[in-house]
C-alpha cells in the first residue's frame, strides 16, 4: 500500500487547509447561532440582510449584516465566509447558499 501522505493529493489535506476549513465552520456556526437567537425565520433574516432586495447578498451586504450581529468578525473573515458559502462562486449568496451554510439543522 501507498500512504496518501506521500501522494500529490496530500496537498489538499494539508494542515493549513484543514485548519482554515475548521475556522470557516466555526465562524459559520457562530453566525448560525446569532441568526437564530432572535427566533426569526431564516428567510426573514436573509431578507433583512439583503439591503437592496435583489435576492442576492453581496460582500458589502453580508459584511454589514455580520457587523450588525456584533460577532467581532473582521472584514477579511466576512469575505472568507462569503467565499466559503458561495457554492456557485459568483461572488454573491442566494438564499439557498445562505441557508445551506448558515441554517441550523435540528
Amino acid at each position: 500500500r501507498t500512504r496518501w501522505e506521500n501522494m500529490p493529493v496530500a496537498k489538499v489535506f494539508a494542515y493549513s487547509d484543514e485548519k482554515h476549513l475548521m475556522r470557516m465552520r466555526d465562524l459559520a456556526l457562530r453566525v448560525s447561532c446569532a441568526v437564530v437567537r432572535d427566533k426569526v425565520s431564516l428567510i426573514d433574516v436573509f431578507r433583512q440582510f439583503d439591503a437592496n432586495g435583489d435576492g442576492w447578498l453581496s460582500q458589502a451586504e453580508l459584511t454589514r449584516a455580520l457587523t450588525d450581529l456584533k460577532l467581532g468578525l473582521s472584514e477579511e473573515e466576512c469575505a472568507q465566509l462569503l467565499r466559503h458559502a458561495d457554492a456557485s462562486q459568483d461572488g454573491y449568496l442566494n438564499y439557498r447558499e445562505f441557508a445551506t451554510r448558515f441554517g441550523l439543522i435540528s
